[in-house]
């Protein structure tokens, strides 16, 4: 591990979306959030971890934990130390290293992306960032792209249909005739056109 700057040992056969290194880099070149401690009359902002959009992931550390969320297509990790929890004073902590553009994007996305919930509050107390609701659209590409992944990694139709629409579901209604093994052979013959040249016209459709 040592030799991969690596904190823990993680299985190299993951997916990639499953798979959470974290990496033994001096906390003063990552992300970091700390504990904070108000002055009389000071109001600071409070950790709000289910107000972060995506995937989230917890590893315990020496004297803290590692966060990372996932949010297409950012991905974010931090370093936090263990005064740092839900509706608990905090302070963010960016170097100022090379990475520092691409976690400002990826900061970005959280801060105008906020979900139920502010991360952070502005000054009047309003929460910055709105919700956004995936179109039916956009679900359907997100679908088919999900499921073509899975059959490159020799996912069966079945897996497919399981990581789409559940296990109960698919036990259910897995049968000969099922319209659940027709809408499985939809999403792989949709996300096939996406990957052979039709994203083109999501771009076209999105002009002006």
């Amino acid at each position: 591990m040592a030799t991969w700057l690596l904190a823990y040992a993680e299985d190299p056969g993951l997916d990639a979306r499953r798979a959470h290194p974290v990496w033994q880099y001096p906390w003063a070149g990552q992300i970091a959030l700390h504990g904070a401690m108000s002055a009389p009359g000071e109001v600071l902002p409070t950790f709000n971890l289910w107000a972060l959009r995506g995937r989230k992931q917890l590893r315990a550390l020496s004297g803290g934990y590692a966060l990372e969320v996932r949010q297409l297509p950012h991905t974010l990790r931090a370093v936090c130390d263990d005064q740092v929890m839900e509706g608990a004073a905090a302070t963010l902590v960016l170097p100022l290293d090379c990475p520092l553009p691409r976690r400002l994007r990826a900061l970005h996305a959280q801060l105008c992306g906020a979900s139920s919930a502010p991360l952070f509050p502005d000054e009047s107390g309003n929460p910055v960032g709105q919700t956004f609701r995936a179109s039916r659209a956009g679900q359907l590409h997100l679908h088919a792209l999900m499921a073509l992944d899975a059959f490159q990694a020799n996912a069966s139709h079945r897996d497919i249909a399981v990581a789409l629409v559940g296990e109960a579901r698919t036990r259910q209604e897995w049968h000969a005739d099922a319209g659940l093994r027709g809408l499985v052979r939809h999403y792989l013959r949709r996300g096939r056109y996406f990957r052979d040249g039709g994203y083109r016209s999501l771009l076209a459709s999105n002009r002006g």
